[in-house]
């Protein structure tokens, strides 16, 4: 018997499920087809955009503007396109970026799980200004959720279910990027740096944070802080997380031609693999290759063409814990400096230190500058063990070849040394070494200074301390110094002591030596003949102030030679002065104090004794004050001070008593032209940055006051009595044009000159000489010509009372000495026709009896007349 008609589902057939299973399918596609028909018939992005722009602002507190319809694509992906899009700063109208069009598809299932999958986007136009205030945080740092958070009086994100809760920020995923045509400007507040990147072209494969993608981009950058004007290319696989400030570059291929900051470069490459840990400020590279090829500027007070590469297997260096790993690293390079061509090596083949253990092989490095003024410098690092906090160098050892000119010096020094990597720290406890110069000037062309000392240094600390005790000449030399601030603006503290300090011997000759020679003469003393009529006339007087030579002016002085005249020409070695630059600046910025004392002193010649000085340097200005030091039998007091920021501007006050004048200017000039004992005050100024500039711009005053000495190459006494010889002899005309005779001399028993300076000249203000012979005074002109190396001086000589008895002819008469030309080869004349025009008037009052007298029998009367005729013919020559 049945118990019924049912079936169960266990046996209703296989066939009719199937069955049913497609009807349901069917169903459900129809419904979807139809529903994405209806959405697509329905669906309006720029619906949307008030509430993208809303949530924008919410979200990020910035100002989204879409000018353009957005316009929505589904299949084969959402995709949106925008355009005229822009983005500004945070609760700010000021643009922080923007574009011209962007194109994005979107994947649309990780949607549902709040993950934004771009499948692609493609920017032109984009305009971006990122700028790092000086916190260091970066304009941009909230769009990736390192931002601040949200200010507590804003409304709370709601989901769709209206729940108040903050919501994650999406994670995003980026297929590919493209953009065209990018224009970025870059500005770092802390640093006053800015570039602007232009013409920029990128190009990524897919874009996940913290996971490799590829990546290539093209771009001129430009800046003037630092400098830039270059193109630059490369290609990369690229991996970085900004939020944890890590980044890496593998596989790096970068390219770069133009201006870099403090270079022009031809070709410069950089190959290998880079990574940069912002944290720590830890940076790891491996295979690194480095090519340049270009000028660099500030290289040895000019330009260098440069060929360089740096090279190394591996080179890891992480600050924070001082650790250090390198393997084969290698830096080479050549070229040509303003000296002459250079090489450069340094090798560091292995070395491996960390916070636990040291070990290495030696470290060295080598600079090779040839040339006249030619470099060799060599330093090794030897015996590495101890670990990143008391890193052992059993020696290092530092030697060196400087030459300058026809002098060399040979510097060594050795010391063992220990140093703290992760405080930048450093000891050298024991240093021994010497130096010794090599000259033909010196003592047995040769100079030795053993030396002894220790040293330390703290960069984190930004101070260091030096301590130098040498053997110089016999004697002792002590410095001891130490600096804090140490970077751009340092402050120094010192005290130097020596014995004996002979700068001269351990500085080479000036360069300048002989600058002083006029035009012409530079190769011997004949000079250039071809104008001898020049030669026998004062310096200084053309073809016009010979034929006004023998004319007497106003005074009975000569007419004053033209300044400028053809053979008053500049001297030879003002144009070699002229290129001596005088660059100062490294005074501008450091602070110093400190004191010099020293026993004996010798430089440029002149030799001090005592000599004691307090220096200060502050904002540029160093201030010499006082100084003092015994020199040639008598005493020099004063100060100077020199401000290097304001185009060197110097001025000096300074007295010297009871001096010996003659040793004084004969070890300082090199020439004996004034003997004496007295006292000399000086008032000086003068600013430039060549040493032309200075000579040409020495204004002020000075007062010497001398007893007891002589004028060297001239005797006046000697001349005036050839002067009468001439007159009453009868033997023709006087002499116009003596060259000065370092034989001959003038003595005086007492001398007072004032002389007042502008723009490098020189004015006799005053001359007051007195002898038992001789009273001299200044006369028209009184010029010393610091720039032309000229002198251009009249002395209006009188005979003393009473008069000597073979001048009593010239008693009363004012005898004008001229005294002109270079200093090397002045000359001197006596302006006789004035003299002897003064004298014939003297003897025709005697010969006619003179004004009141009685008259005079004629036999006497005879015997004047002839007198008055052998003065006419010493006049005239007839």
């Amino acid at each position: 018997m049945r118990r019924g008609f049912g079936l169960s589902p266990r046996q209703l057939p296989m066939k009719t499920w199937i069955k049913r299973i497609s009807i349901g399918v069917a169903t459900v596609l129809a419904l979807a087809v139809a529903g994405v028909a209806v959405f697509l018939l329905t669906f309006d992005p720029n619906a949307y955009k008030d509430r993208l722009q809303e949530w924008v602002h919410d979200r990020y507190r910035r100002t989204l503007t879409i000018d353009g319809d957005i316009e929505a694509s589904l299949f084969p992906r959402l995709g949106l396109t925008l355009q005229g899009v822009s983005l500004s700063e945070p609760d700010s109208t000021e643009a922080f970026a923007s574009m011209d069009t962007a194109r994005i598809s979107v994947a649309i299932l990780p949607l549902l799980s709040r993950n934004v999958v771009v499948d692609h986007a493609s920017f032109s136009g984009v305009k971006a200004r990122v700028v790092r205030d000086k916190q260091g945080r970066l304009n941009f740092q909230d769009l990736l959720g390192g931002g601040e958070p949200a200010r507590q009086d804003e409304p709370a994100q709601r989901d769709s279910g209206g729940d108040a809760r903050a919501a994650p920020a999406p994670r995003i995923d980026i297929a590919g990027l493209d953009i065209k045509d990018g224009e970025i400007q870059l500005q770092d507040d802390a640093t006053g740096r800015a570039l602007a990147i232009s013409q920029l072209n990128a190009k990524t494969g897919r874009v996940r944070i913290d996971e490799p993608f590829e990546a290539s981009l093209s771009a001129h950058v430009e800046g003037a802080r630092p400098q830039f004007n270059a193109d630059i290319a490369g290609k990369a696989m690229v991996r970085m997380n900004p939020q944890a400030q890590r980044y890496e570059l593998r596989a790096l291929d970068l390219k770069a031609a133009g201006q870099l900051p403090g270079a022009n470069a031809r070709n410069l490459t950089a190959r290998g693999d880079l990574a940069y840990d912002g944290q720590t400020g830890a940076v790891d590279a491996s295979t690194l290759e480095v090519v340049f090829q270009g000028e660099v500027a500030d290289v040895d007070g000019g330009t260098a063409n440069v060929d360089a590469s740096i090279a190394a297997e591996r080179l890891r260096t992480d600050p924070r814990n001082g650790s250090i790993q390198a393997a084969k690293v290698a830096v080479r390079a050549k070229g040509s400096l303003p000296r002459g061509p250079f090489e450069f090596a340094a090798d560091a083949p292995a070395l491996d230190v960390s916070p636990s253990a040291a070990s290495g092989d030696a470290i060295t490095a080598r600079l090779r500058v040839a040339g006249n003024e030619g470099v060799d410098v060599r330093l090794a690092l030897n015996d590495i063990g101890g670990n990143s906090g008391n890193l052992s160098v059993g020696q290092a050892r530092l030697s060196g070849e400087l030459k300058q000119g026809d002098r060399a010096w040979n510097i060594g020094v050795a010391s063992p040394m220990t140093l703290d990597l992760r405080r930048r720290a450093g000891v050298m406890s024991a240093m021994a070494g010497e130096a010794v110069i090599v000259g033909p000037h010196l003592p047995g062309g040769t100079m030795r200074i053993p030396y002894t000392g220790s040293g330390r240094a703290d960069l984190s600390a930004k101070s260091a301390e030096l301590a130098l005790d040498a053997q110089l000449e016999g004697g002792k030399l002590a410095l001891k110094a130490d600096a804090t601030r140490l970077g751009a603006k340092p402050a120094v503290r010192f005290a130097l002591s020596a014995d004996t300090l002979d700068i001269d011997k351990l500085l080479p000759p000036s360069s300048e030596a002989g600058a002083g020679k006029p035009a012409g003469q530079a190769g011997g003393k004949g000079g250039d003949k071809k104008d001898d009529s020049a030669a026998t006339a004062p310096a200084g007087a053309g073809t016009a102030g010979a034929e006004q030579a023998g004319k007497p002016a106003a005074g009975g002085a000569p007419t004053n030679p033209p300044r400028g005249a053809p053979d008053a020409a500049p001297p030879s070695g003002a144009s070699a002065a002229q290129s001596g630059d005088i660059d100062l600046s490294a005074l501008v910025g450091p602070t110093a104090q400190g004191t010099i004392k020293a026993g004996r002193v010798v430089v440029r010649g002149v030799t001090m004794q005592d000599l004691s000085a307090t220096v200060k340097l502050a904002q540029g200005k160093l201030e010499v004050s006082p100084v003092a030091a015994a020199l040639y039998n008598g005493k020099l007091a004063g100060t100077l001070t020199l401000d290097a920021a304001h185009d060197n501007a110097l001025a000096t006050r300074f007295t010297l008593d009871g001096v010996a004048v003659g040793p004084l200017l004969a070890d300082l000039t090199k020439r004996s032209s004034l003997t004496g004992v007295g006292s000399v005050a000086g008032n000086l100024t003068t600013r430039g940055r060549q040493s032309a500039a200075m000579r040409d711009n020495l204004a002020g005053t000075l007062q010497l006051r001398l007893r007891d000495g002589a004028i060297k190459g001239f005797d006046v006494a000697r001349a005036l009595r050839d002067l009468k010889q001439a007159i009453l002899g009868g033997k023709g005309g006087a002499p116009t044009d003596v060259p000065a005779d370092t034989a001959r001399e003038t003595t005086f028993s007492r001398m007072d000159a004032d002389l007042a300076l502008a723009a490098g000249i020189a004015t006799i203000t005053r001359l007051d000489v007195q002898s038992p012979v001789l009273r001299v005074s200044q006369g028209t002109p009184a010029i010393i010509d610091l720039p032309r190396g000229t002198l251009d001086v009249v002395a209006n000589v009188k005979i003393a009372e009473p008069p000597p008895a073979d001048l009593r002819e010239l008693r009363g008469l004012a005898v004008p000495v001229h005294v002109a030309g270079p200093y090397d080869e002045l000359r001197y004349r006596i302006d006789w026709r004035a003299v002897a025009g003064d004298a014939v008037s003297r003897a025709l009052e005697r010969a006619l009896g003179g004004k009141g007298a009685d008259k005079q029998n004629d036999e006497s009367r005879q015997d004047r007349l002839r007198d008055l005729g052998k003065m006419l013919k010493g006049i005239t020559g007839k």
